[in-house]
Order: structure tokens, then C-alpha cells, then sequence
């Protein structure tokens, strides 16, 4: 500016009264203030002046002159300090210290050349206010360059931030502020960038360099820094600790300087206080980075209580899940409250001055929320360049990132109180099935399958009176046991819930759930099936129904439209229906994929109506733990789905009739005679089992494949005595109904066998035809066979239409068992009542 050529007089300089309008106006540059723990009471000033010759004094001194707002400047009256002084080449650095300032004032100054009397113009600040409130303005990758065809427009990036949030305490810049940091040229650049903003809001800087160009960074701002060659510096502000780390320096000695230093100001201004550090590099950006550096340093910040990391150098906004002890918490239950305690959030600003780059690119699984601009073109305009603002309160931070034209990118807050719920997931569940507990009033057993890939654990059921809203308040949580049984299943885990202290008579809504434990970050997340509903048996006797069916053989192939189709039909008949008997045989070979195909063409029908099924012969090829630990029923006398329950004004028995040695049977029919005197007073006795003594073709047998001998030999006297009314069976893969069987024989000479009473004619033995896509030819009858049915025209047992599949109605009612018999299309094939 030539301002040298310009001398001044001691008495032009050193005149009383008012400034002089005459005397020549002082050139400053990068003009900027710095913040240290005295922000309510100091000013840090620094700056440069021009240019000049190597024979200037190598100390040139200016002074500060300042003064309240309201009054003017005056040699005389004004306050002033001295600035030091530093001469680098022909530049020299100024750096002043102002004291004892009065707290949230707005002081005016002027800097005067001691040498030349030259007066700069005049300049302002403003101290802290009392309120420990506040907000700053944080900006990334300004990136100052001297070739014409770069972007540089950190400036409007600057100027539109200040005027959305004037009252911003600060201006925070990461990463690099220019492409030079050791040249002058350079700093001047952006400091031109910063224009008066810089001029009127604090600095708060980190660098990202070591040598000549930490010594020009630190020549152009006027920083407090220790340690780690003059690179680190902190200052507290409200309610928050500030710590400037230059992660450039990546020494063994330094990383122990670094974490040194950050524990000594942590232990000294960090009590009660938000803790943010801010770096010039990326931690968690889109490169990978596993320096030791990084590793060392995030420890720290977990040790230390480090809430928020702001980076630079990526060019790009970038938000991070919290990080957690070296672990990112990637399920997090917040997507924009994150509890204080629960981590540290790493930031990238995005780029303020150059062009904006993918923020998540490389898909780090650390990244939360990124930007991204759709195009090349976008990413170059100044409408996108970005900074964030950062509000700071005694409960709270909260961050919001912006771009210059106003679009917000993200936005969230870390929270001291925040307790954030884990926000619950809508859990997959397959073979939902519901069975009864030892009493079909007051108790419901729950069972469910989820994926093994899930680490799941904690199954509960949430159970609410129909019509309650699912709250704390009105629910009742039973907890259960989850079973992973590898001898079919190696993808599924069963969960089984018991439900007891239910009401008689009562609808009830539930809903299943399974709590999932991340493995590595120990958190939990709450998975939540839908809503469903069951309704318990009444306190007296009532009217119901319930249905059977036989032989699904699920496979892989040709399962949907037969098994889940004939299930489909009879539910959609018979809504009200109170439970399902499946007399065995569910899959054709038990193996994973044809469970599977049955519990999928099942789905979640059985959610309201309990399913009691009992075991067939191609259930018998494996271990039978399996079929205990699958479905929620009691079993007796050591044999899986052996179980007996009453509902309504029946008693029903589900015998496992794989086990069907003398000695097996002797522990059943001990077992039934004790159940019979203990619950069947008065009652209907129906009983069912797989393999029918009065069936077709298999019934003579002792193939364990076939019916049993010993089964008509040691069961059938027992029906007679016992006074069962209907024995359920299947195997047969055709609809056959018997003559009543009394003293071991058939009755036929009755007139009409559509109403029968069993206590004077004997025991009804119906054999239900397949439900699923297998079906054998009809056989011709036997002496015992009153009714045998199948499809019109044909007997050869080729016939396997999915409508042709059979199922059973039987309603209870005070007269007695009504047994309907249908096709899956609804055609009827029998009917018959039985009376006690």
C-alpha cells in the first residue's frame, strides 16, 4: 500500500484532542480473533500489516486503541494495549491481548503504526455475555486456491451462515483452509475470503500440518497452543470445553503428547461441561482409516467423555452413528436423539469453499446420514457448499447442517437426559401356534420360530383384554424360553411363552416379541410380531367347535395349494372354531424345507385358534425331542405330543401311537384311566392318534410303518371302557367312517347310523382323507366300514385336485357331537351326530 513512504511527524502522531482526519489510514490484513478460557473479560487480536522493505525494524510495534461503542476514538482518552510483533520475511504478525473487558460489551477500536502514526479504520468486537447458551458456526475445507478456475466461495458460504445466525458466539473452520499452508499468498487468500466475518466473530481454527506451515498458522491466528509443537489449544465457552488437535502429528511421542494434554484439560475445565474436539483430518469419513493415530485418539475421546469430534478434509458432509469405546453403534435406536452417555458423534461440515465430494461413496458402515449431490454440476455451484450450526445448551447440543441455498441435509441433538427407547422392529416370526396349558380357561401356551441369523433371546408375549391399548399400563408380560433344536431345524430357534392368570370366557389381544442383543455393542433392540387374538373357555360349558384334519405331507413342491389351502377353507367356514386336531403325518419328510413348506402354508392361522397336533409314522423317522421343543404342548409318560385337555364339555386324549410296544401302551392306558377319573365325569371323550385300528388298507399290520396290531388289541378295549365317544385318526389318505365298535366288533345292525349313541352302540373310528396333495386309491370296505368316500368316478386314488382335500366339523353342543365332513370346496361326504 505504500504506507512507508508516508512519514509523520512525533507531533502529528502525538497530538491531543480528537484524531486527526487528515492522517493516513493503516492497512490491516487477516484481521481475526482467537478464544481462549477469558472470553467475558479478553480479546485476542491478530493480524498483519503490509508488506515492506528488509531495512524496516525487524520488531515493528502497533497499538490498540479501544473503546465502548458509544464513544469515540481519542489518543488520549482511549484505552490501549500493545501488540507484539513478529517479522517474517518482510510481513510482520501482530498478536494483542485485551484485559479486563466488561462482559457482553461491544467495544470499537483502531490500530495505530507506533513508527508512522498511521490509524487503521475502526473495528469492533464484542465480549461473552453472562448466558452459557450459545451457538457457533462450524465450516469445513475452505481450500483457498490462486488458479481462476477453482471454486472459491468460502466467503458467501461465511456470509450466508452469519446472516441466518447472527448471533453466533464463533466461527469454527476444520480441514483446510487453504491449499498452501506455509504460503502467505495463500492465507491471504482466504483470510480475503472471510472478509469482515472474521473481523467480527471469533476464530476458532485447527490445522492439519506440521513445520513451516504450522509456523504460518500459527503467525496468522493468535493462539494459546501447548504441546505437540505449539499445535493444540483449548478454551472453555459456556458450557463447553473446546480442544484443537493437529492430528497431523503422528508420532509415537505425539500421540502420547496428544492424549497426554487432552487429559490434563479434560481433568481441569471439562467438569459438567460438553467436551468437543475438532481436527483437521477424518476419523470416520469415506476412507477407511485404522491409523494408530485414530485408534489411540478415539480411545481417548471414549476414556475422556469426548461428545462430539467436528473433522475436516472430506469435503463433504458426514454424520457417524455414535462410537462407542472403539465400537460403532450402528442399530442405534435414534436416528436424531442420541443420549449423551451412549457415545461420540464424529461431524464432517462438508465442503464450505471448494467442490463438494459423495459422502458416502465407499459405503462405510460408520456413516449415518452423508450427502450427496446428484451431479458434477451441482457440487461445483456455491448454492451447495455447506456449513452447519451448532447450538449449545446445559441439556443439549444440537446440530443442524445446511447448505447456502437453504436446504437442511440433517439435523440432531446429543441430549443429557435423553434416555432414547430403542425403537421397536417388526420381528419375522413363522410357525406362530397357540395350544392350551394345563387349563383351557385360565392358561395359553405361545409358541413361535424366528431366523437363527438373528441373535435372538428373550422371547415374551405382551397380552392386553380385547379392545386395551397396548401401553405399560395395561398390558400383562409373560417371558418364556427360546430352544434351538439342530436335529431338522438349523436356520430356526423356537421361542415358547406359557400364559397363566387369564379369565375365563375372555378375549385377549397379544403380541409376541423377541429382543435382539448386538453382539459386539451389547445394545437391544425390541422386534414385535402383529397383533393377535384368542379367547379362553368358559367358566360353564358352552356350545363350540373344532376341527380336524389329517395328512398334510407338506413338501417343497405342491404344498400351497393343498395343506394351506384346505386349512384356509375350514377357518373361513368356521371362524368361531376353538381349536384344530392335525392326526399326524404333517410333512412327508422330516427334514427343514418340508417344515418349512408346512409352517409357511400354516402362516399365522393358528394365532387364534389353538393347533394340537399329534405325531404320524413319517413324524417318527427322527429323533421326537424335535416335535417337543416345536410346539408348545405338555407331553406324558416320556412320549412327545402325548397330552390330554379338556374344553368345554369334552375331554380330549392326543396320543403318540409311534409308541405302540405292550409296554408303551400299558403307561397309556394308565395315564387315560387316570385322566378319565380325574376329568371326564360326565364328559365327551374324543381321542386322537395317527394310525386307526379300524381304518383301510394299513390297519392289520405291525409294521411300525403301518397300523399296529397291539393298538386294536390294547387300546380298543379301553375306548369301550373309558366310554369315548370318537377316535380321530388319519394314515389312510381316505375318508372312512366305522360302524360303532362295541366289544371289539362292529355294530350293524342299526337302522340309521347318521345318530349314533355311543354308550349303547360303542366307539366311532373316523379316518379323515389327506389334507395335503397325497392320496392313495380307495380300497374296497371292510366289515367295519359304514361310509368310505371319494371323488365322483373315481376310486383308483389318482385323483389329488386341491378341492377334493377333506376336513371335519365337530360342534359340541348339549344334544351331541356333530361331525360334518367336507371337501375343501365344501361338498359334504358325511354327516353324523353322537350322543352319550
Amino acid at each position: 500500500m505504500g504506507i512507508v513512504s508516508v512519514l509523520f511527524s512525533l507531533s502529528v502522531f502525538s497530538f491531543s484532542g480528537d484524531y486527526s482526519a487528515q492522517a493516513v489510514e493503516l492497512p490491516i490484513y487477516n484481521l481475526n480473533q482467537a478464544l481462549r478460557d477469558d472470553a467475558a473479560s479478553t480479546v485476542h487480536l491478530n493480524y498483519r500489516t503490509a508488506e515492506v522493505s528488509s531495512s524496516r525494524d525487524a520488531q515493528p510495534e502497533t497499538t490498540i486503541y479501544y473503546y465502548l461503542a458509544d464513544e469515540s476514538f481519542n489518543l488520549e482518552t482511549n484505552k490501549k494495549v500493545s501488540a507484539a510483533a513478529t517479522k517474517s520475511s518482510k510481513i510482520s504478525y501482530h498478536k494483542a491481548d485485551i484485559n479486563n473487558l466488561i462482559q457482553g460489551t461491544t467495544y470499537s477500536y483502531r490500530i495505530v503504526d507506533d513508527v508512522t502514526g498511521a490509524v487503521s479504520k475502526e473495528y469492533s468486537f464484542t465480549t461473552k455475555a453472562a448466558t452459557n447458551s450459545f451457538s457457533f458456526i462450524a465450516a469445513s475445507d475452505a481450500n483457498y486456491r490462486t488458479t481462476s478456475s477453482y471454486q472459491n466461495f468460502y466467503g458467501n458460504t461465511l456470509n450466508t451462515a452469519v446472516a441466518k445466525y447472527p448471533e453466533s458466539a464463533f466461527i469454527m473452520h476444520t480441514g483446510q483452509a487453504n491449499s498452501s499452508l506455509s504460503s502467505e499468498a495463500y492465507w491471504n487468500g482466504y483470510f480475503q475470503q472471510a472478509g469482515s466475518t472474521y473481523e467480527n466473530y471469533p476464530l476458532v481454527a485447527s490445522t492439519l500440518s506440521t513445520g513451516s506451515s504450522n509456523k504460518a498458522f500459527m503467525l496468522n491466528h493468535n493462539l494459546a497452543a501447548s504441546g505437540n509443537d505449539m499445535a493444540n489449544s483449548s478454551f472453555v465457552y459456556g458450557d463447553a470445553l473446546f480442544l484443537q488437535l493437529n492430528t497431523k502429528l503422528t508420532s509415537t511421542a505425539n500421540i502420547t503428547s496428544h492424549i497426554k494434554w487432552l487429559g490434563e484439560e479434560v481433568a481441569a475445565k471439562g467438569q459438567n461441561k460438553w467436551k468437543i474436539v475438532s481436527i483437521g483430518d477424518s476419523f470416520y469419513g469415506a476412507s477407511s482409516n485404522t491409523s494408530t493415530i485414530k485408534k489411540k485418539l478415539e480411545e481417548a475421546f471414549a476414556n475422556l467423555g469426548i461428545h462430539l469430534v467436528i473433522q475436516g478434509n472430506e469435503a463433504a458432509y458426514q454424520r457417524s452413528y455414535p462410537v462407542k469405546n472403539g465400537t460403532v453403534l450402528s442399530d442405534y435406536p435414534s436416528n436424531q436423539t442420541i443420549a449423551a452417555q451412549d457415545g461420540t458423534i464424529y461431524v464432517s461440515p462438508g465442503a464450505s469453499g471448494i467442490e463438494q465430494k459423495a459422502g458416502n461413496s465407499s459405503k462405510r458402515e460408520w456413516i449415518n446420514v452423508a450427502s450427496d449431490f446428484s451431479s458434477s454440476g451441482e457440487k461445483k455451484l456455491a448454492e451447495k457448499k455447506m456449513y452447519t450450526n451448532i447450538q449449545v445448551t446445559a441439556e443439549k447440543i444440537e446440530v443442524t447442517a445446511l447448505t447456502v441455498d437453504g436446504e437442511q441435509v440433517d439435523f440432531f441433538e446429543i441430549n443429557h437426559s435423553a434416555t432414547p427407547e430403542r425403537e421397536a422392529k417388526e420381528l419375522t416370526l413363522y410357525a406362530l401356534n397357540n395350544a392350551f396349558g394345563t387349563d383351557a380357561k385360565t392358561t395359553r401356551s405361545i409358541s413361535w420360530q424366528t431366523d437363527t441369523t438373528m441373535t435372538f433371546s428373550q422371547p415374551f408375549v405382551e397380552v392386553v383384554p380385547e379392545g386395551s391399548a397396548f401401553t405399560a399400563e395395561n398390558w400383562k408380560v409373560y417371558s418364556g424360553t427360546l430352544e434351538k433344536n439342530k436335529q431338522i431345524f438349523t436356520k430356526k430357534a423356537t421361542s415358547k411363552v406359557q400364559l397363566d392368570g387369564l379369565t375365563p370366557g375372555t378375549t385377549y389381544q397379544y403380541r409376541v416379541g423377541n429382543i435382539f442383543t448386538n453382539a459386539k455393542t451389547g445394545s437391544k433392540t425390541t422386534y414385535y410380531s402383529s397383533i393377535y387374538s384368542f379367547t379362553t373357555d368358559t367358566e360353564q360349558a358352552e356350545p363350540f367347535t373344532f376341527l380336524h384334519l389329517a395328512d398334510s405331507q407338506s413338501s417343497i413342491a405342491g404344498y400351497a395349494p393343498y395343506f394351506g389351502n384346505t386349512l384356509n377353507q375350514a377357518l373361513n367356514r368356521f371362524p368361531d372354531a376353538s381349536l384344530v386336531i392335525h392326526t399326524g403325518d404333517m410333512v412327508e419328510t422330516p427334514n427343514e424345507a418340508n417344515f418349512t413348506s408346512f409352517f409357511n402354508a400354516m402362516g399365522t392361522k393358528m394365532s387364534g385358534t389353538a393347533f394340537l397336533p399329534v405325531l404320524g409314522n413319517h413324524e417318527y423317522k427322527t429323533s421326537e425331542s424335535f416335535y417337543q421343543s416345536v410346539f408348545n404342548v405338555d407331553s406324558v409318560n416320556g412320549f412327545p405330543l402325548n397330552y390330554s385337555y379338556v374344553y368345554g364339555d369334552v375331554l380330549f386324549f392326543n396320543i403318540n401311537s409311534n409308541y405302540d410296544s405292550t409296554a408303551n401302551l400299558d403307561k397309556q392306558i394308565a395315564w387315560m384311566r387316570a385322566e378319565a377319573e380325574a376329568n371326564g365325569k360326565g364328559k365327551y371323550i374324543v381321542v386322537s392318534f395317527h394310525k386307526s385300528p379300524y381304518g383301510g388298507k394299513w390297519t392289520s399290520s405291525s409294521s411300525s410303518v403301518l397300523g399296529s396290531k397291539n393298538i386294536k388289541a390294547k387300546l380298543v378295549p379301553v375306548m369301550e371302557d373309558l366310554g369315548v365317544n370318537l377316535v380321530l385318526s388319519g394314515h389312510d389318505h381316505n375318508y372312512i367312517r366305522s360302524y360303532p365298535i362295541k366289544n371289539g366288533q362292529p355294530v350293524t345292525n342299526m337302522t340309521d347310523t347318521s345318530v349314533i349313541s355311543t354308550s349303547q352302540n360303542g366307539t366311532i373310528y373316523m379316518v379323515s382323507r389327506n389334507s395335503g396333495e397325497k392320496t392313495y386309491k380307495l380300497e374296497d370296505p371292510k366289515a367295519w366300514t359304514d361310509v368310505r368316500w371319494a371323488p365322483t368316478g373315481d376310486i383308483t386314488g389318482k385323483d389329488n385336485l386341491p378341492e377334493n382335500t377333506v376336513f371335519s366339523a365337530v360342534s359340541v353342543t348339549d344334544s351331541g357331537l356333530k361331525v360334518t365332513v367336507y371337501t375343501a370346496a365344501y361338498q359334504v361326504i358325511d354327516s353324523y351326530m353322537i350322543t352319550k
